[in-house]
């Protein structure tokens, strides 16, 4: 069909781009579906969608009945029409019997209710709360798979459809990307909705909570009574209660505390324990368990180190203040001598020349004086007095 249709309209479309005044090498024209260029898209798709840079997906197209094939948007005529506004309602299974409740749909095209595969609705929407897990009120993820089979005789399309309950994988593929992101002693997946619980991975030889559970606010209870060192029990347990967390994850992307721990072994070791959210939304939060006592324990090192800097540094400018100040009076003393002599030699000096040294002498001494003043105040300032 492709081909009738370059034969008739083909033409037609390069004798218009010539009275437009295109200036093309004519003789060289091409077709998109002439088999050269077929076989070099098909082999461009092919080798960018193994490296991984282009995907195949199902989308929504402009369907041609008797073409049998997709329609871009451009060759597409649209034209408003009066129409109806149909209300369908989808009734809901309840452990495999019929129940009463439904969910409602607004369409212009009931005709396509044949080909609906699900249904999305808005989690916060308390017209729908039944439509959550039915044993925990959990919010979970659905993946669901249609099949679309029509009936020979009658060309009617049947579909079969089946749901799975993803919410594991999804949390599971989150918790991968956390981890990367965090070290830790362990790992934990908590629902702030029900308090349900569950550890992820670990380290075999830390100290860990219950490995899984339906109240997260007791185990955590238990666990930091059994292995916390520490005088304030209390308000640590309270820090880490799913209302302080949701509190505190509301104001920042991360939520940390910080508690010294009893291992196996007996040795008490730092640990840091993060919150942040999986998926907000649903309410689940990742948490992960990190040992800092190696980290806490350089950092007073190092902040000893610096301490004893300056208090090295410090006897060090005591040390110097004191020789300043001693050499001060040890030095000002003669120099006060030879200003007092050299001012009696002035007076009984009768000889010009003579007179002319001893005047240098005495301003060179008074200068030499100043400076000695100088250096003991700047000591006495080093020194505090």
């Amino acid at each position: 069909m492709c081909w009738e249709w370059k034969e008739k309209h083909g033409g037609i479309i390069l004798e218009q781009l010539k009275k437009l005044g295109a200036s093309c090498d004519w003789e060289r024209t091409k077709f998109t579906m002439d088999e050269p260029l077929s076989k070099a898209v098909i082999n461009t798709f092919v080798y960018f969608y193994k490296k991984g840079l282009i995907y195949r997906g199902v989308r929504m197209v402009n369907w041609d009945p008797e073409g049998l094939t997709a329609v871009s948007d451009e060759e597409v005529i649209h034209k408003e029409t009066k129409s109806h506004l149909y209300y369908l309602r989808y009734f809901i299974e309840e452990n495999g019997k019929p129940s009463d409740k439904f969910l409602t749909i607004a369409t212009t095209r009931p005709e396509t209710i044949m080909a609906d595969a699900a249904i999305c609705i808005n989690p916060n929407d308390e017209r729908y709360y039944w439509a959550k897990r039915r044993d925990t009120d959990d919010i979970i993820w659905v993946r669901v798979d249609v099949r679309i089979v029509p009936q020979l005789d009658t060309g009617d399309l049947f579909a079969f459809y089946n749901n799975w309950d993803v919410t594991h994988e999804k949390n599971r593929d989150r918790m991968m990307q956390l981890i990367i992101e965090f070290d830790y002693d362990y790992v934990e997946y908590i629902c702030l909705q029900n308090g349900h619980f569950e550890i992820m991975a670990q380290e075999k030889s830390s100290m860990c909570p219950s490995a899984r559970g339906t109240d997260y606010d007791a185990d955590i209870r238990d666990y930091l009574t059994r292995v916390a060192v520490t005088d304030q029990l209390e308000a640590h347990i309270r820090a880490m209660q799913t209302e302080e967390i949701r509190r505190n994850l509301e104001a920042e992307p991360l939520y940390i505390q910080e508690i010294d721990v009893r291992e196996s072994d007996g040795s008490v070791r730092r640990k840091m324990i993060r919150y942040t959210y999986m998926d907000k939304q649903m309410g689940t939060v990742f948490k992960s368990c990190v040992d800092i006592e190696d980290i806490v324990t350089e950092e007073k090192k190092k902040q000893e180190r610096l301490e004893r800097a300056i208090e090295e540094t410090e006897r060090a400018n005591c040390a110097k203040s004191e020789f300043l100040a001693h050499m001060s009076h040890d030095i000002r003393t003669p120099m006060n001598a030879i200003i007092g002599m050299t001012s009696v030699a002035r007076q009984e000096c009768q000889d010009d020349t003579i007179c002319g040294y001893l005047d240098k002498i005495k301003s060179s001494s008074e200068f030499l004086l100043g400076l000695i003043n100088d250096m003991l105040d700047i000591s006495r300032i080093e020194s505090g007095n």
